[in-house]
């Protein structure tokens, strides 16, 4: 018997005992009862709040390995998004694809698949998680994602193209999704803002900046080469994830730690409190549950079209630059790409203000009446609505003004407004995500997937009304017109800020959320 079985079995009071014979056979342990009665069953469950195998005891380092690990991964599979973008016109050649009049969508199509896959995959991956454990299904998708790649890079038509975008982008946001519940397993409430912060940062950046990287390779090679590159950086991450990203769920670290325990007592021991969940009782939760809350929670539908609207401008401005900045600057598509640094340095910016407001938050916890010790949740916001108003409303009202074509301004002007977007999309992403997840507590693994569903539908859909919109409006009047709902979005932060506390307490979830 291995000494820590040995000390699992005392710690579990089955040792002494005095109907439980353990004898040695050929150095393996069986356990034996005597004629008179049966040993006792044994519940294994954590060795007390420090448990050393409890992810949440892990030391600090090991910590912030694992979520900076998982953080590049994110970042390097969002790449694999929209990099395509800044070759748009060279895949339509290649392919003979009609990209002009009523057809001007279908270069976008690239885009939409991989978005669109990402829609539907997390429902049914992160479940399998839930059963299988996250470092069987992180690594499963991530294998996956990588071997996706492999049709678009060596495409004869458009269609293996679209296929091979929709599966890659299906694993890959399993991938993605995949960081929140790490970051979930390893940090607790009172320590997650940073990791969380670094993780929407990692997860936007990816995207954002991609089309740059795109525009660089295609610049002096091949479009093909977009993914060859790729494949190279997958394949170096690949033995990295492999060794560093270990298994962080709670209950199938014990699950583990129960089976070991099976070939000395001779049947597998339950679970204290940590009771594996059920695949298809998972996947129930994970789609009804959203949706359900969506329809039916006011605080979590506007907070959704709020963050999804900004995300959906990530991928908007794939289309929206090359439009106007083609016609205004007569830039090619590779000069466009490279316009969109802007709002990744805008995001970098607004990273910096996402770990004040966590500051803002940790001090909140010294005026909390309601709950003492804890932050108060609408104090996430105190930054996000000057950032949504002025950043997000206010870059995209000058992006507007500057666009027009007889404003004549320089080029660098509308850029300088991306910048703004950047900044207010982090801010806007990150504080959404931080107050669901204190507004609903133990549903916000719910709320959470529906802001995310939404967000995927927008990302894909919305930049397919790029063209016609911009057409029939103008550039100025088509960012103009999403400036005006970004502007009536930015006051849904304003009236949580003065009302949360009342909408918490007539929440249908959040009042289960008390007595859960």
């Amino acid at each position: 018997m291995s000494s820590h079985e040995t000390h699992e079995l005392q710690r579990l009071g089955s040792i002494p005992d005095p109907r439980l014979v353990l004898k040695r056979t050929n150095s393996h342990v069986t356990a034996t009862s005597t004629p008179e009665s049966l040993p006792p069953r044994i519940v294994v469950d954590w060795d007390g709040p420090r448990d050393p195998q409890n992810p949440l005891n892990w030391s600090r380092s090991r910590k912030w390995l694992l979520t900076g690990v998982s953080c590049v991964v994110c970042f390097a599979v969002g790449l694999n998004g929209l990099a395509i973008s800044s070759a748009a016109d060279r895949v339509d050649i290649r392919f003979g694809i009609n990209d002009t009049g009523a057809h001007a969508y279908r270069a976008y199509y690239m885009m939409t698949c991989w978005t669109g896959g990402a829609i539907v995959a997390p429902l049914i991956g992160l479940p399998l998680m839930e059963t299988f454990g996250v470092r069987k299904g992180y690594l499963v998708s991530y294998v996956l994602f990588v071997l996706f790649i492999i049709p678009q890079a060596l495409a004869h038509n458009y269609a293996t193209l679209l296929i091979g975008r929709f599966l890659s982008g299906s694993f890959g946001s399993i991938v993605q999704n995949g960081v929140a519940n790490v970051i979930g397993d390893l940090w607790g409430e009172a320590e997650n803002a940073l990791p969380v912060t670094l993780f929407v940062y990692a997860y936007l950046l990816g995207f954002t900046i991609a089309p740059v990287i795109g525009a660089a390779i295609v610049a002096s090679l091949d479009w093909r080469w977009i993914f060859y590159i790729q494949l190279v950086f997958y394949a170096i991450l690949l033995p990295i994830t492999y060794f560093l990203v270990v298994e962080t769920r709670g209950n199938i670290i014990l699950l583990q730690r129960a089976k070991r325990l099976s070939r000395t007592l001779g049947y597998t021991p339950a679970l204290a409190n940590h009771t594996e969940l059920a695949f298809f009782h998972a996947l129930k939760d994970s789609t009804i549950r959203p949706l359900y809350m969506l329809t039916t929670e006011p605080v979590l539908f506007f907070f959704t079209l709020w963050s999804g609207l900004a995300i959906g401008n990530v991928f908007l401005a794939t289309q929206s630059i090359s439009q106007i900045f083609s016609t205004n600057y007569a830039f090619d598509a590779v000069q466009a790409g490279y316009v969109q640094a802007a709002m990744a340095v805008g995001m970098t910016v607004g990273l910096g203000i996402c770990i004040l407001q966590n500051h803002i938050f940790a001090r909140s916890a010294k005026r909390n009446l309601e709950t003492p010790g804890k932050g108060i949740p609408e104090s996430r916001l105190e930054l996000s609505i000057p950032c949504s108003f002025i950043g997000f409303a206010g870059g995209l009202f000058i992006y507007a003004w500057t666009s027009w074509p007889t404003a004549h301004a320089p080029w660098i002007w509308p850029a300088v407004a991306l910048g703004f977007v950047g900044a207010g999309i982090m801010v806007v992403v990150s504080c959404a995500m931080s107050y669901v997840t204190d507004f609903y507590g133990i549903f916000a693994g719910s709320a959470v997937a529906a802001v995310a569903a939404v967000e995927n539908v927008l990302s894909s859909l919305l930049p397919l009304a790029s063209e016609r919109m911009y057409t029939r409006l103008g550039f100025a009047g088509g960012s103009g017109l999403l400036a005006g709902v970004a502007l009536c979005l930015s006051f849904a932060p304003v009236v949580l800020y003065v009302k949360g506390k009342g909408l918490r307490e007539r929440s249908k979830f959040g009042e289960r959320m008390k007595v859960v």
